[in-house]
């Protein structure tokens, strides 16, 4: 049985959210806060 960590499609949204991460971490803190709440209130079906 293949690791989670071996999982093509793992590593392609560890690629992505790595590449998305490196974009937003430039952005300054009100922009992060607001659009990243949003992401993740969105992303989290309990919010």
């Amino acid at each position: 049985m293949l690791k989670l960590e071996e999982l093509e499609v793992y590593q392609m949204a560890m690629g992505i959210g790595e590449a998305v991460w490196k974009f937003v971490d430039t952005w300054e803190y009100f922009a992060k806060r607001t659009i990243g709440v949003k992401s993740v209130g969105r992303s989290n079906p309990s919010q």
